[in-house]
């Protein structure tokens, strides 16, 4: 039987061997981090997801070590070339028909939506749809109109080409940047920064950015359009209606880096990284 100096040896020698083992571990594991980061992946999506990608690619490269080159293009994605694999992933902001579904993946990511805002210090709470088109056609000018104070509604816009496809149909034609009461602004900070410091001010903001921003105290609310509020079971259900899906489109055959940012996008850390560029996750995720 061994003595106390053979057991210490013995302990000795186990603790250098899982060292290594720790060490080899953390070797492998920093290669696999310096071998991925030199893996770049295309994604593709609309111009109006341009913001969210953005966003998005730092988050996915912190986290995978893959690098993502956006490629936001107003015009519609060409599924052909995702089918060949021309385009490994593209984000849609739409539906797929049946025909263009056959030839690709694709999985629901989560929603998007406008939020239209006004200052935190109008009393008008809600919308029509009908109204917020009346509003930027400009055929309605009060806020009397809409059951707030007889004061002209000063419009916040942006220009449509960065709105998906069908918010640019939910919303109108926006009115030109001359016409009374409107003015052009570059991004959803710049507008939910003018809707602040105007009583008389309504704007429209990406739903994420919105939904942050007066958490951090911007003086500003959403309203209601048709009874409902830009809440994440609003855009989920449809009930909101300036809101839209995202989906995750990809070739069949993936190579093994675009496998793994697949996998990273579907998975809860994944929802996560899309949330914080902007997209509500498809359903609730865990902590």
């Amino acid at each position: 039987m061994p003595g106390p100096r053979g057991n210490a040896s013995g302990a000795a020698a186990g603790a250098v061997t899982a060292g290594r083992g720790r060490l080899a571990g953390l070797l492998m594991g920093l290669a696999l981090a310096s071998g991925a980061a030199r893996a770049e992946v295309v994604l593709s999506g609309p111009e109006g997801m341009r913001y969210s990608m953005t966003r998005l690619a730092p988050l996915v490269s912190a986290r995978t070590g893959i690098e993502l080159r956006i490629i936001a293009d107003e015009e519609r994605i060409p599924l052909s070339k995702v089918a060949q694999g021309t385009i490994p992933f593209a984000l849609l902001c739409r539906d797929l028909s049946d025909a263009e579904s056959s030839g690709v993946q694709t999985h629901l990511l989560g929603y998007d939506g406008i939020a239209v805002i006004v200052n935190g210090r109008n009393p008008v709470t809600g919308l029509t749809a009908e109204q917020v088109t009346d509003v930027y056609a400009q055929r309605l000018a009060s806020w009397h109109d809409a059951g707030g104070a007889d004061k002209p509604i000063v419009r916040a816009v942006r220009d449509s080409r960065v709105l998906p496809p069908i918010a640019a149909r939910r919303l109108p034609a926006l009115p030109s940047p001359t016409a009374p009461d409107t003015h052009v602004v570059i991004d959803d900070l710049p507008a939910v920064l003018f809707v602040a410091v105007d009583p008389y001010a309504i704007g429209y903001v990406g739903v994420a950015e919105a939904t942050r921003l007066i958490l951090e105290g911007a003086p500003v609310r959403t309203i209601a359009i048709d009874g409902a509020l830009p809440t994440p079971a609003h855009l989920r259900s449809g009930a909101y209606p300036i809101a839209w899906p995202v989906r995750l489109v990809s070739a069949r055959r993936l190579s093994e880096a675009e496998r793994s940012l697949q996998a990273f996008l579907l998975s809860p850390e994944g929802r996560r990284a899309l949330a914080e560029a902007g997209v509500l996750a498809a359903e609730d995720q865990g902590p």
